[in-house]
């Protein structure tokens, strides 16, 4: 038969793990200003200086790059960055601009914004506006009055919509923002409709050993008065 622990491998291979971010891909209508942006105010770490890429398919990155846009793109400029968590961002410059500025259309199937992280939610926001992005928003609490989990919509200077969280996802989230409000007014009603109960702890009973080992137990009650 199998035995226990190679059925804990098989079972450990067929869970799916939660893959790690690598990288994500920002176009922009002018790479030198944006390098300079997001390493001036948002301190991400440059790797790579803005450099040219043709189309070339006799290089390997040429062929890459002929794969994923197609023939006739020519040749555009890219820039490599890191946040301080490790998380690559590849920027883009093609010579075929689009005509306008960039159009914020949440409801599109698609990514719409990507978030950073800073407990100085309000310093990050004067710096980004002087840089030349805009505020799209006040600065909302989750918890208002509770705790101090603040967020905010911003554009770069490019249009592209970046929204800025005083703590991290998980302890936002896992406190249950969205059900919070909900939850406060079931217990504020809980409480008025016992507020004119005591409640008094009444040991009603205690086990003795009845096994070879030492276990025991007791049951409690609680009796309004």
């Amino acid at each position: 038969g199998i035995n226990a622990e190679y059925m804990g491998l098989f079972l450990f291979m067929e869970t799916p793990f939660p893959r790690a971010f690598s990288h994500v891909g920002i176009t922009v209508p002018d790479i030198e200003k944006a390098f300079k942006f997001y390493t001036e105010v948002l301190g991400w770490y440059p790797i790579m200086a803005p450099a040219l890429v043709k189309e070339d398919p006799t290089t390997a990155i040429g062929q890459m790059c002929i794969d994923v846009f197609g023939k006739g793109f020519e040749e555009f400029k890219i820039c490599h960055l890191s946040t301080s968590d490790k998380i690559g961002v590849e920027m883009f410059e093609f010579p075929k601009k689009p005509k306008g500025s960039h159009v914020f259309d949440p409801f599109k199937t698609g990514i719409f914004h990507f978030c950073v992280q800073d407990p100085d939610v309000e310093g990050l926001v004067k710096k980004i506006i002087a840089a030349g992005g805009k505020q799209r928003m006040p600065i909302r609490y989750y918890y208002p009055g509770e705790k101090p989990y603040r967020m905010v919509y911003m554009e770069d200077p490019f249009g592209n919509i970046m929204e800025v969280y005083s703590h991290s996802y998980e302890l936002t989230y896992s406190s249950g923002a969205y059900q919070h409000e909900a939850k406060k007014k079931e217990q504020n009603l809980f409480n008025e409709a016992n507020q004119d109960f005591t409640l008094h702890l009444s040991l009603i009973h205690i086990s003795e050993p009845t096994r070879r080992y030492a276990i025991s137990y007791a049951v409690f009650c609680l009796k309004k008065k």
